[in-house]
């Protein structure tokens, strides 16, 4: 709150401002004008409120030193800007030399007369100004402004992730086992012998040609980064390729970028790996519902279960809703802080944490296009694509997501998560879809409520809802998403298999015919006689007689 008394018992001058909004006051000796300003996104946004009565002591340049390029000005002129002749003239013209436009509403805002006395300044903001027409205790009608403005807010306390006090474990400084030289060249072997160069130009190619003793030598290399949690920072050093998605001739943003790691780095995070999953699995800090990215979880096993829990919700006579979720750019989003802060109240020992946040950080990339080179620019935010460690850390990081779905049956495969929710057993199908969409926006509000905690923000375009009801019929109500709409979809592609309502399979056996055909015909067709009276039976062409 900033106030600025008046020259009189009932004047004065005051700006509510929300306390997460990040404000400071502006000193201002005026009386009935007082001046603030706002954190704008890394810019400030002034705002002055001002109450000129007929006796004020000031004129309006001594406001000047208080208005700046980014600045609104609200209040009570006492001017009618239309018919008040040579006031409003005087007024417009100190105001022009700021090139500062009035917003005016269309109503007149005095009850005592059919004046509008009641306005906007503003000089880099267009601003949308009505009247209340409820009751007030006031002389003039209140007035409503929105501004098209973002604004920075404070923090509204510590993070549970960062900031939260955290036990110490048993094991915290259990040290990561070193890596041995058979292991070593046993990774080395194992790895695909591709000639994409990395940023320093070395291919896992040249691998091949390293003699087995060399190994020895960056074996102690490794196990040094094991030991400080520090490696060489010319592995932190990323190539970046775009590919387009669909169309061959796009723009950048509908390209996927594809990152090239340190050839070394691979390896070192393979070794790495290894050890960090042996944490995890004797902590059982994963989810039986989690299949991503994990030894004996297949991705069929995870189909089959969710199909099966679908099925015998429907058996029970009780509509069924599936919500798949779509995160954007999932592992490009993960977040730094967050992570390691997670990571370690669920008990990983100091050394992993200290060589997983010095992975995470420091990193930096260039972009190449046909050869020619971008600027090196740094990376703050998700792991290193095409990382093989990258997968595990984002699925340990989101392992506790389904603990705020309490109300859904949650099948997640890496970032892909179907939460399926059910009706009420025993009730009338009225009854049951009321339940079923109670269920459906509490679980919605769990979901963005987690989204906004771990800094995983939701692609609502891609997020679909799937009805499935013995009584096939269409849901009586709309889903949001921060105020977005999610669309009811007849089906779906879950993990490369489509879904329906009904769940059946011709959906998925069509379109799979449907993509035969077009893969044969391209490959058939070069072999085609050319004489149409011809066709194939078998393995031979016949001739047809005319």
């Amino acid at each position: 709150m900033y106030l600025q008394k008046g020259e009189n018992s009932n004047g004065g001058v005051m700006i509510l401002i929300k306390n997460s909004i990040i404000s400071k006051e502006i000193k201002c000796s005026i009386p009935n004008v007082c001046v603030t300003e706002i954190d704008n996104e890394g810019s400030k946004t002034r705002i002055l409120g001002v109450y000129a009565t007929e006796s004020r002591t000031w004129n309006w340049n001594d406001i000047s030193p208080y208005i700046n390029e980014n600045c609104l000005m609200f209040g009570d002129f006492n001017i009618d800007i239309k018919n008040d002749g040579t006031k409003a003239e005087a007024l417009l013209t100190w105001v022009d030399t700021f090139l500062l436009a009035p917003f005016i509403p269309e109503e007149s805002t005095s009850l005592r007369s059919d004046r509008t006395i009641d306005f906007v300044f503003s000089n880099n903001h267009r601003v949308d100004i009505q009247t209340y027409k409820g009751n007030t205790t006031s002389d003039h009608k209140p007035t409503i402004s929105i501004l098209p403005l973002k604004v920075k807010e404070n923090s509204n306390g510590p993070h549970p992730y960062t900031d939260a006090p955290c036990s110490i474990e048993e094991n915290d400084n259990d040290t990561i086992p070193e890596v041995q030289t058979l292991e070593l060249i046993d990774i080395v072997r194992q790895r695909s012998k591709k000639r994409s160069c990395d940023a320093h130009g070395i291919s896992n190619f040249m691998f091949q040609f390293l003699p087995s003793s060399y190994w020895s030598l960056l074996k102690k290399l490794y196990n040094w980064s094991f030991s400080t949690a520090i490696t060489p920072s010319a592995w932190n050093d990323v190539r970046m390729l775009l590919l387009a998605k669909k169309d061959p001739i796009c723009t950048p943003s509908l390209t996927r970028p594809i990152s090239l790691l340190d050839v070394f780095l691979k390896i070192n995070e393979k070794a790495f790996l290894t050890r960090f999953q042996n944490i995890i699995n004797n902590k059982g800090l994963l989810p039986d519902t989690q299949s991503g990215f994990r030894e004996n979880f297949r991705l069929q096993t995870r189909v089959l279960l969710f199909l099966e829990q679908v099925m015998s919700m429907m058996a029970n006579s009780t509509p069924v809703a599936t919500i798949f979720v779509d995160f954007k750019t999932a592992f490009d989003q993960l977040w730094f802080d967050g992570c390691i802060g997670k990571l370690k109240r669920m008990g990983i020992p100091t050394p992993f944490l200290k060589w997983i946040e010095n992975w995470l950080l420091n990193r930096r990339a260039y972009v190449e296009i046909k050869g020619q080179k971008s600027r090196w620019f740094s990376i703050y935010r998700g792991g290193p694509q095409g990382s093989i460690l990258t997968p595990t850390v984002f699925i340990t990081y989101h392992s506790d997501m389904t603990n705020y779905l309490n109300m859904a049956s949650s099948f997640m495969f890496a970032d892909d998560l179907a939460a399926v929710v059910s009706g009420r057993i025993g009730e009338k199908y009225n009854i049951q879809c009321l339940d079923l969409e109670r269920k459906l926006k509490s679980v919605i509000d769990a979901l963005e409520f987690y989204s906004i905690l771990s800094v995983q923000p939701i692609n609502y375009e891609k997020t679909v809802g799937l009805w499935s009801a013995r009584a096939i019929g269409t849901p009586k109500f709309d889903l949001y998403m921060s105020e977005k709409n999610i669309q009811w979809t007849r089906e779906f592609k879950y993990l490369g298999y489509w879904i329906t309502p009904k769940l059946g399979w011709n959906t998925m056996i069509n379109k799979t015919k449907l993509k035969i055909r077009q893969r044969v015909a391209l490959i058939w067709y070069p072999w085609m006689p050319t004489n149409s009276n011809q066709y194939l039976s078998g393995q031979e062409w016949i001739v047809e007689k005319a």
